[in-house]
């Protein structure tokens, strides 16, 4: 009796735009299983084929009697969103003519991204006047499960440069992204130019839906603070300065720094019964 056989091909195919952050040298195992005359085929009971990243997604096991049952089924998707084969479901015959018989297995991996905008606000928001250059740190981290977690997404942290919109209003957005569905993201400002207070929101995100875009909005604001100086008299002769003798003091109040405050620097009067004021400085300059 003459028996023929042929072969079975194994291939792993990859789509979303979240699997370009597979690392090199990720294994996709799947198990080929198959029966000839309802007894399995000795070796493939099962067989483990490894389908690796990036150049080793595709296998060609046999030989295989024709006429045999196979079944390909993956053991470990590496936090692929979704699963497909083809043809599906995944079970073949070897038949002749036909070498090899193909089955492919496609991962899926979805992915997300960020968009951050600045938003200058406040009495002083002219000393960030609309183009103003700010910086903002990201951080993404890959979603447990995904090859390679825990630990950053690949190209992260970054940096970011935003400017600012008009006063009070949002400035032009800038995108970052794509990143792996569930990664988790943290946004900060390293570059604050003096603003005082400075709010993130959300400071910290995760990519829970295919295509999100999550919107961050960093506003800093420019409050104006103002120096009070106070004269106090003292001692036997304090009695004999007159309620109406006037002080003066010299003083320089410089902003904080990145700050495009002017400052001040010069003389403030004041009395005994009538502090001097420097007004209208930045929260966080520091005057002498």
């Amino acid at each position: 009796n003459t028996f023929g056989a042929a072969t079975l091909a194994v291939q792993k195919n990859l789509a979303g735009s979240g699997a370009q952050f597979l690392p090199d040298g990720t294994v996709f195992p799947v198990e080929v299983r198959c029966e000839f005359a309802g007894t399995p085929v000795t070796g493939f009971d099962p067989q483990t084929v490894d389908l690796t990243t990036p150049d080793q997604l595709r296998r060609v096991v046999g030989p295989l009697p024709l006429g045999a049952e196979c079944t390909v089924t993956e053991t470990n998707d590496q936090g692929a969103q979704d699963v497909s084969y083809s043809p599906d479901p995944p079970t073949v015959t070897i038949a002749s003519g036909q070498t090899p018989v193909e089955v492919s297995v496609t991962n899926t991996f979805q992915a997300g991204s960020g968009r951050v905008v600045k938003v200058v606000d406040g009495p002083l928001a002219s000393l960030a006047p609309e183009g103003t250059q700010f910086t903002v740190a990201v951080d993404c981290q890959l979603p447990a499960g995904f090859p390679g977690a825990p630990g950053p997404v690949p190209g992260y942290p970054t940096s970011l440069t935003i400017e600012a919109g008009p006063a009070g209003q949002a400035g032009v957005p800038v995108l970052f992204g794509p990143v792996p569905l569930g990664s988790t993201c943290s946004v900060s400002e390293t570059g604050t130019n003096g603003a005082d207070p400075v709010d993130v929101s959300p400071s910290s995100f995760t990519i829970e839906r295919p295509g999100q875009t999550v919107d961050v909005t960093v506003t800093n604001t420019y409050r104006p603070a103002a120096l009070r100086i106070l004269k106090v008299v003292d001692g036997p002769g304090a009695a004999l300065i007159p309620p109406d003798t006037v002080f003066t003091a010299e003083v320089v109040c410089v902003p904080p720094p990145g700050n495009q405050a002017p400052g001040f620097s010069g003389e403030v009067e004041f009395g005994l019964n009538q502090p001097g004021i420097v007004s209208g400085q930045p929260v966080g300059s520091e005057c002498t």
